[in-house]
């Protein structure tokens, strides 16, 4: 087994108080991440323009019209609200995720992932997007029985590290290759058989 990671490798090491800690930055979006801005922005101002004349033009309209624009107000709101809360996510900082070997212990600090764009074609599972906006950064102390449930899982898409954390499985090195999560794999097993 190769005992240190290669020089061109996105996964870097360290020590913090005596034990050996590896961070692993998360996959970048790169300018996808920059490309919807002014879309965002347009549609935000054109948004707020057209909900103004909606609402001034209430008191001159009939009831069941006045029902439409009001139900038409409340949920392009709302949307406008997801909208902002994207627009913010996407603007926040990338934190790599960090794996500390604080023995008989294991650390894990999640990170904070780029947030995926609302209107990101490529990956197509809305569902993941939305539920993104929930998610936050998650701070882990696995003990040595969980540690056992340390696994390299074999998925279509490519391979997981995963442990299991009071009946979760966490997800370890996320930004990592397949042949990184392999190497890790291996070495956590070794230090801590």
């Amino acid at each position: 087994m190769q005992d240190r990671l290669t020089v061109d490798s996105p996964l870097q090491n360290d020590m913090i108080y005596g034990n050996l800690r590896f961070i692993i930055p998360h996959k970048s979006l790169g300018i996808r991440k920059y490309i919807h801005f002014p879309f965002v922005i347009l549609w935000l101002i054109i948004w707020i323009f057209i909900e103004i004349i909606a609402i001034a033009a209430l008191p001159n309209l009939k009831a069941g019209i006045v029902f439409f624009i009001l139900a038409w107000v409340v949920v392009w709101t709302l949307a406008c609200i997801t909208m902002i809360a994207h627009f913010y996510k996407m603007l926040q900082k990338q934190i790599p995720e960090k794996i500390t070997l604080n023995k008989p212990y294991l650390n894990f600090d999640s990170g904070r992932a780029p947030h995926p764009s609302p209107f990101d074609r490529i990956s197509k599972n809305y569902d993941k997007i939305f539920k993104s906006l929930l998610i936050k950064r998650k701070h882990y102390q696995f003990t040595p029985k969980e540690i056992e449930t340390l696994a390299l899982r074999d998925t279509a898409d490519n391979n997981r590290l995963t442990i299991d954390h009071d009946g979760n499985r966490i997800d370890l090195a996320t930004g990592a290759t397949e042949i990184q999560k392999e190497w890790l794999y291996n070495f956590l097993k070794e230090n801590y058989s």
